[in-house]
This record gives structure tokens, sequence and C-alpha cells, in this order.
């Protein structure tokens, strides 16, 4: 149960899990070259989205532990990722300021919005 565990991330970009029930802890996915600095969960389709210093974006099906999607954003660098709490889409802030909605319930459409500040966040569209 996701109750009883934790994600843990490393600072070279590794994703493992820790059962606090059993003690044991399982290192799952080794893909990301940098720090992960953000992360969403979506509990409904069993999702993880991840960014990271490498400047990727990546989804991972809970299940199977396989990465799912990678993603770029040309002279972007992503910061921050947070899962839409009902639609399959997660919004994605980068350092520049923008925010991008990445769609991937339909052929991976994504969606530009500048915002006029300089810091980077995300939010729900």
């Amino acid at each position: 149960m996701l109750t009883q565990t934790h994600f843990r991330f490393f600072f070279k970009g590794n994703i493992g899990i820790l059962d606090i029930s059993t003690r044991s802890y399982k290192t799952l996915m080794r893909s990301h070259t940098e720090q992960i600095l953000s992360c969403s969960f979506d509990p409904s389709r069993r999702c993880l989205v991840t960014v990271s210093d490498d400047e990727t974006i990546r989804v991972w099906d809970l299940d199977t532990l396989c990465q799912l999607y990678d993603f770029r954003a040309a002279n972007e660098k992503p910061c921050a990722v947070t899962y839409h709490p009902h639609q399959q889409l997660f919004a994605c802030g980068f350092r520049n300021g923008a925010v991008r909605v990445f769609n991937i319930g339909k052929e991976f459409q994504d969606n530009l919005l500048n915002f006029p500040t300089q810091s980077s966040y995300s939010r729900y569209i």
C-alpha cells in the first residue's frame, strides 16, 4: 500500500521505495542522470512524474516500474511538476517562469503559458 511506503530520491536521480512495515528498501529506477527536483503522483493511474537537473521530464508506471514517457523542452529547465487531480495531464514549471501543460491522454499535446514573473512555479490549469 502506498500509505506504508515512502519514495526516496537520491542526488543522482535514482528512485527507490522504502517499505516501512518490513523495513526493506528497493531501488526501482535509475534513469535521470542528475538530481530529481520535483515529483508528483497520480494515484488513479498509478503514475509518477519527475523533473530533474538533467533537464528531462519523465513519467513512470508504478505497476510495471517502467518509464512511459521522456520529455524535453528546448532551452527550458524544468524545476517543478504536479498532476491535475482529475484529468490525465500534468503541469511543469520552468526556471524561466513558463508553465507547460502536458496532456498525456491525447497524443501528448502540450500548451505553453508564459507568466509575467521571473520565478517558476507549477499550478493546475
